[in-house]
């Protein structure tokens, strides 16, 4: 936020970009057991290489992999629908738990996503589709009790054939128990003939939705900066009918830290206002309504940004205290008191704001420190404008100190130049 005084330097929920972490890195070493485990899939175990039947196209409609086998034998790129379709096969014909078949549901489900964009960005669905040959293998590896790497080297393989990563729209075969993203019905499912050991399965209720997991996968997502592919991995969660209130709360909150992430503040304040709509925790509230106001301030609504910075207050508890306060919460509480008192300095003016700049300052000190001279020199402005000079230079001289504890130097300098600018006058 611009202001004439000191606004908080960053968001509420500002996400930590961090170059991503993706998968184990495998041995590519033969594996006997894991060979006779893909040539029960009816596939070619990854130590053999290709013999005479390399070019037979009469390959066993038993093969849970087959359509982007045949098609790569053929000499035709292969469709993003007929991986789509081959992953949950071999998801079928493996057996896979409930566990794994939502986290590789969560991957096909994006990528899906992104096969219905005009441009699909390749190498995301790349980086997918390693994390699900990652997954596959560490299910197959605990199944086996030693590590495998047959569906990893599958997909090595896959990326080395011509793609067509646009959908034709017959990719019918994500898990039922997933429901695309932006869509409130479940995919159909069309298993392939592998699966028909698991058919009885689709019967089944969906299972409960691990939430922790979701938000974990949906913010390494941000950090990889394909933002749109979180959206689409905590929408897809968020259609499930078994979350519970507090689950939805929290997945809504996710998507307002994304869109912060992106500084969409449409996005920003539609998120918000579903999560506080359910039950979230108190410093998680605190968040949700000062983010809220925030983006309401940016769409320039500034008198709700007003009413729900108050109710961001009113979420803390009434016996909160510096004394019997978290340190996270207390830091929130300084972000929040500064930002408020901003706004009302510039719509009500600096009477009115000073008592938050002094709270701001209070919770800084327990929570958040480098919040401190920002807050000092807000205060400055307050007592400039209220024509208390003694005040006013107490309020810099204790920024710059601050600020030179903290090592900023930015700050230090601003500060500085601020504070001799009116001694000077």
């Amino acid at each position: 936020m611009v202001y004439p005084v000191y606004p908080s330097a960053y968001h509420y929920n500002a996400v930590q970009h961090r170059k991503p972490q993706h998968g184990n890195q495998h041995s590519q070493q033969s594996n006997p057991n894991a060979d006779e485990f893909q040539r029960q899939l009816g596939g070619r175990p990854p130590s053999e290489k290709p013999g005479a039947d390399a070019g037979n196209p009469a390959v066993s409609a038993e093969q849970p992999a087959v359509q982007s086998t045949q098609k790569s034998m053929q000499g035709q790129p292969i469709g993003i629908d007929d991986i789509i379709h081959d992953v949950a096969g071999t998801m079928d014909a493996l057996g896979a738990d409930d566990t794994t078949r939502q986290e590789v549901g969560l991957y096909l489900a994006v990528i899906q996503h992104q096969a219905t964009q005009a441009n699909p960005n390749k190498k995301f669905v790349q980086e997918s589709l390693k994390v699900i040959g990652t997954r596959l293998d560490t299910f197959i590896g605990e199944a086996l009790k030693q590590p495998s790497t047959v569906v990893n080297e599958w997909v090595q393989a896959l990326l080395l054939q011509p793609i067509e990563y646009r959908s034709h729209g017959n990719s019918a075969s994500v898990p039922p128990t997933l429901v695309a993203a932006g869509s409130a019905a479940p995919i159909n499912n069309a298993p392939t003939p592998a699966a028909a050991t698991s058919v009885a399965n689709a019967d089944k209720p969906a299972p409960k939705v691990d939430v922790t997991a979701v938000l974990k996968e949906a913010k390494t997502v941000t950090q990889h900066n394909q933002p749109q592919q979180a959206v689409a991995l905590l929408n897809t969660a968020l259609a499930n009918p078994a979350l519970t209130p507090a689950q939805v709360g929290r997945l809504h909150f996710a998507l307002g830290k994304v869109a912060e992430s992106s500084d969409d503040w449409a996005a920003v304040k539609a998120s918000y206002s579903a999560a506080v709509q359910h039950p979230l925790p108190v410093r998680r509230a605190v968040q949700a309504h000062g983010a809220l106001a925030n983006a309401l301030e940016q769409l320039g609504d500034t008198d709700a940004a007003l009413a729900h910075y108050q109710q961001a207050l009113a979420a803390a508890p009434s016996s909160t205290a510096a004394g019997n306060t978290s340190r996270a919460l207390a830091g929130t509480l300084a972000q929040l008191e500064n930002d408020y008192g901003s706004l009302l300095y510039i719509q009500q003016g600096a009477q009115v704001a000073q008592p938050h700049f002094t709270n701001a300052r209070q919770w800084a000190i327990k929570g958040n420190r480098q919040l401190l001279p920002d807050i000092y020199g807000n205060l400055a402005q307050v007592w400039q404008a209220l024509n208390d000079p003694t005040q006013r230079n107490q309020a810099y001289l204790k920024g710059l100190n601050a600020a030179k504890k903290l090592g900023d130097q930015s700050s230090y300098l601003n500060l500085l130049a601020e504070y001799q600018q009116h001694v000077a006058a």
